[in-house]
């Protein structure tokens, strides 16, 4: 798989990216738009123990037995940092697996908005509140504290049969899952760390900063759980009334569970 240059769209998607959800707590959507911040977390926090690992890794469980590899699996797991949404409307199973508990909520934005935007003209930035109580502000930059990136990217993921030997083929890390992941549709964003001076790694408050007010030209819905009685409802909807490209709605999926 050969990517164009300068490009940060990893996987040309099968069809048109428009709309993107994603199942989350209640405090990373006040967060997202009250703050401006979207929250990545370090693949080692993820369950499925293949993300992080080369294809080959990923194929043969002894990591060791791979040649070649430039950083362990282990190490590369917390240095990979990904926001990961589901590249399409709301489904049941998604609310099932991700968003059961009545407190869930579901963002939901349009991704070319979003591209053109924030993506598009750089208007954001990285932070972690962790590396900033570490060292002094001014000190910053000379202990190399500061969060680096090395490279960010975006895209659908590539579901792979890992028992189909004729699949076997170059797969970019953090960018496949097995196809018994499938069911996610998943558009994930990635943010690669700069290991180059070993910073602090595995960082559990990785923030993408959207700045210059540009989250405030995004139309963005708040869909509220089918599993949430009319009452969460009405707070989440008073919650955001003074955000004004804010539309809170319940989840079109509710009327089945009266």
């Amino acid at each position: 798989m050969k990517e164009k240059k300068n490009s940060r769209l990893f996987v040309a998607p099968q069809t048109s990216i428009s709309t993107l959800t994603r199942f989350t707590e209640l405090e990373y959507a006040i967060e997202f738009i009250k703050q401006n911040k979207l929250h990545f977390s370090p693949l080692s926090s993820f369950p499925d123990k293949l993300e992080g690992k080369t294809f080959e890794q990923a194929k043969i469980e002894d990591e060791n037995n791979v040649a070649g590899k430039s950083i362990p699996s282990k190490i590369r797991r917390e240095i990979i940092y990904a926001s990961c949404w589901y590249a399409g409307y709301e489904t049941l199973q998604m609310w099932d697996i991700y968003g059961k508990d009545k407190n869930c909520i579901a963002i939901q934005i349009d991704f070319n908005q979003f591209n053109q935007n924030i993506l598009s003209t750089g208007n954001y930035k990285v932070e972690s509140n962790f590396l900033n109580r570490i060292t002094e502000p001014r000190k910053l930059k000379k202990d190399g504290y500061i969060f680096r990136i090395s490279d960010f990217k975006y895209g659908q993921i590539n579901y792979i049969d890992f028992d189909n030997s004729s699949a076997i083929k170059k797969e970019f890390i953090g960018r496949f899952k097995s196809n018994h992941f499938r069911h996610e549709n998943e558009f994930r964003f990635l943010i690669t760390q700069n290991y180059k001076d070993k910073p602090p790694v595995g960082l559990k408050d990785l923030k993408f900063v959207i700045i210059n007010n540009s989250l405030k030209k995004l139309k963005i819905k708040l869909i509220i759980s089918p599993y949430a009685s009319s009452d969460y409802f009405d707070f989440i909807k008073v919650g955001f009334k003074d955000q004004k490209n804010v539309e809170v709605i319940p989840s079109q999926l509710t009327k089945y569970f009266k």
